[in-house]
């Protein structure tokens, strides 16, 4: 009987190898067809095969990679498939290191939105994929410290431990100092400032419906008293918040100012993101239509930053005048609605309009 268990187990644990066996396969051949996809795509190079020192491959798997590209009938692909892996070297198991696997991410991420390549990408660190206790035991000596980090790294990472996943992450940078940094896209877009000088979103109009009621409640006072102190208090109050934020001649001059600046610092925006783009063009060996691309890219979001500006602009002037407008009409309505009761009657109410 213990026999038979025995089998079974063994019977259940060759099956189950089998089916990882056939998804390596699978997986390899989607990952040289994507690759092959990749490079025909953009003349920015995929990375891998830069990786020579900082990964090892089982010799089954470099077997299957290399099947499938002897499989191919077109004997330039074929060439190609083979020649970007039959350098791969060859170890006890499957594994970039922490400095292969940095750089091979920020060459996947200068990829982006090529066709074929993400695709690449994602099944590449499905082929290598990140490390587990068992994998540490099988790899290179010099990369088990670092290994055995990054296996920490994922375990506090994936218990939320934020401070202990900070602690492990600096022991690992500390390891290569020298390591190029995680790479990001060149901005393009200058992120827009609030304008220290617009005045405050406020209710700046005087509608009739507030000034029905204002009437209604100074009828209601029994006393001319109650009647001047009820529209003298009304008025105040508005006329103070009227005034919030309301700008004179010589804060206008600095508003005016700011935007000078905006102005300025777009225009050395644009520069700096064309010198940039220029080097991006230099360094990543991107073709002159990306890069022309990218710069009419930064030179239009630099316009449309500054039209930001100026819309805000003419909204503060805009709000600036209705403020006036409405001071008048305050003056105009505290004066129709007292005249002859709260002082002399005036016939001129609308004049201060």
């Amino acid at each position: 009987m213990k026999s038979i268990f025995s089998a079974a187990c063994i019977g259940m644990i060759a099956l189950a190898n089998a089916e990882v066996w056939q998804n390596f396969v699978e997986l390899a051949q989607s990952y040289n067809k994507h690759r092959t996809q990749c490079n025909a795509a953009t003349n920015l190079p995929d990375g891998i095969q830069d990786r020579k020192k900082d990964m090892t491959t089982e010799l089954p798997y470099k077997t299957i990679l290399l099947k499938e590209c002897n499989e191919r009938d077109d004997p330039a692909q074929k060439l190609k498939c083979i020649e970007g892996n039959v350098w791969l070297k060859t170890g006890r198991v499957n594994y970039v290191n922490y400095v292969g696997t940095r750089r091979q991410s920020n060459t996947c991420n200068k990829l982006k939105g090529i066709d074929g390549c993400e695709v690449m990408c994602r099944e590449f660190f499905q082929f290598w994929r990140e490390p587990t206790e068992e994998v540490c035991g099988r790899v290179e000596e010099e990369w088990y410290n670092e290994c055995q980090l990054r296996v920490q790294l994922i375990a506090e990472k994936a218990a939320s431990q934020w401070d202990a996943a900070d602690i492990t992450q600096g022991k690992l940078d500390n390891l290569f100092p020298d390591l190029e940094p995680v790479w990001a896209p060149i901005s393009v877009r200058p992120a827009k400032v609030f304008n220290p000088w617009l005045a405050a979103q406020t209710t700046v109009d005087i509608g009739e419906a507030e000034l029905q009621r204002l009437r209604e409640a100074f009828a209601a006072q029994e006393s001319a008293v109650n009647k001047c102190s009820l529209l003298e208090g009304w008025h105040d109050r508005k006329k103070e918040l009227l005034e919030e934020g309301f700008k004179r001649q010589h804060q206008l001059v600095e508003v005016k100012n700011w935007h000078d600046n905006e102005a300025a610092k777009l225009s050395e925006f644009h520069i700096d993101r064309k010198s940039a783009i220029e080097n991006a063009k230099i360094f990543y060996d991107q073709s002159e239509t990306e890069v022309q691309k990218a710069y009419a890219s930064a030179a239009e979001n630099a316009r449309a930053a500054l039209a930001d500006n100026q819309s805000e602009y003419a909204l503060f002037l805009s709000q600036n005048e209705r403020k006036l407008v409405s001071l008048r009409e305050l003056a105009s309505a505290k004066c129709r609605l007292g005249s002859g009761v709260c002082y002399e009657p005036e016939a001129n109410c609308n004049l201060l309009l």
